[in-house]
């Protein structure tokens, strides 16, 4: 378990699938002691997998070359994880809300990570960085629980 105390961490990952483990453990490992519920630490690992997973197909092509930083910001009355990359610019919120009832009736296997991050989470927000749009930040927020 971490430390409950305020904290900031980054991992970075190669674009590759097979890293989504491990930056599931490090994701859960500094969100634990933040006060929120199992199903609510599940949900929000579940969304940054996601993204990064989404980030690795789409973005880099599975281009194991490249890589992915990820923070994780516990310092706040909110967490905020951050993921950059240097993938061609992409915000999930230009991203139309798929039709989830649909999506199951069809047993479509694809097309819900955008949906998933939106649930999930409090805030999501895009950013390319720097003055060629070179970098991306995703930004994804949720609350944490008062004191139970």
């Amino acid at each position: 378990m971490t430390d409950p105390s305020p904290h900031t961490a980054n991992t970075t990952i190669a674009a590759a699938t097979s890293e989504l483990a491990a930056l599931r453990d490090f994701v859960r490992s500094h969100i634990m002691a933040a006060g929120f519920t199992d199903f609510e630490v599940n949900g929000i690992v579940l969304a940054i997998d996601e993204a990064c997973a989404n980030l690795i197909r789409h973005g880099y092509h599975n281009d194991a070359s490249k890589t992915i930083d990820v923070i994780v910001d516990v310092t706040g009355p909110d967490i905020r994880i951050d993921i950059l990359d240097t993938a061609t610019s992409f915000d999930p919120a230009v991203v139309p809300r798929p039709d989830m009832h649909r999506y199951a009736a069809d047993r479509r296997r694809g097309g819900w990570g955008v949906a998933i991050m939106m649930r999930v989470m409090d805030a999501i927000t895009y950013t390319p960085i720097g003055a060629t749009g070179s970098k991306n930040r995703l930004t994804l927020v949720k609350h944490r629980p008062l004191i139970r």
